[in-house]
């Protein structure tokens, strides 16, 4: 794999240290006390073996800075879910009290974050590893997102029914909604759906830019000749 052209070594890359540094010490501060520690392991270790690829990719594949720090803010939004078990989290407790909503909403915002934040780094492995361009690139990317987010409930089910069949319910955070599942991962293709609008838009117009300052140029060199 090709890797990112002046790449620094993961001691000298400043921003992506603090960001790591910053998101273990919310980790270790959201590892104390969780609402159920049998349900914070199940929740962690899919997270741990993300942070553990990620390391050991890092000098074959690195990404971008802004991609790194992508994935640290979903990373966190997990932890925190983690912590909560999903469930009675300070902003479900916010939606309670303001909005009379019942059911735990915190699951839907990280779904969304999943497909919202992911799409980058997917778009560099397109671009990067499958040597994609133009719109393939996002449809590998949107394509990759949905398998891996139907792979993640299918290894979420099978993890809660092998690892302690009584708490599969509250894991997998259904709360009675037998649609559970479909809805999580609507959730995650609307947000990979904004993300790749929005760096699609924001592609277009720097190319467009692009060409205007090029066709200026140009026109200034003809009016000197």
């Amino acid at each position: 794999m090709a890797t990112l052209r002046c790449q620094a070594p993961f001691a000298r890359h400043r921003i992506l240290l603090v960001t790591v540094m910053l998101l273990l010490y919310a980790w270790l501060l959201l590892a104390k006390s969780p609402t159920d520690r049998s349900d914070w392991w199940l929740e962690n270790v899919p997270l741990l073996a993300f942070l553990l690829a990620m390391a050991l990719t890092y000098r074959k594949f690195a990404f971008r800075t802004s991609s790194y720090v992508l994935m640290a803010i979903f990373c966190l939004l997990h932890a925190v879910g983690a912590h909560y078990g999903y469930q009675n989290t300070p902003f479900d407790t916010w939606l309670r009290a303001h909005m009379g909503v019942q059911r735990s909403m915190y699951d839907r915002v990280v779904h969304t974050a999943f497909g919202l934040f992911l799409v980058a780094p997917l778009l560099e492995i397109a671009s990067r590893a499958a040597k994609l361009r133009g719109v393939w690139r996002y449809i590998y990317a949107l394509a990759v997102l949905m398998a891996a987010s139907a792979l993640y409930e299918i290894a979420e089910m099978a993890v809660a029914l092998i690892a302690n069949p009584q708490l599969a319910g509250q894991y997998l955070g259904l709360q009675g909604d037998v649609l559970d599942t479909q809805k999580d991962m609507l959730s995650a293709l609307c947000g990979a759906a904004v993300a790749a609008l929005f760096l699609a838009l924001r592609q277009w117009l720097g190319r467009r830019h692009n060409r205007r300052e090029h066709d200026i140029v140009g026109g200034n060199a003809a009016n000197e000749r």
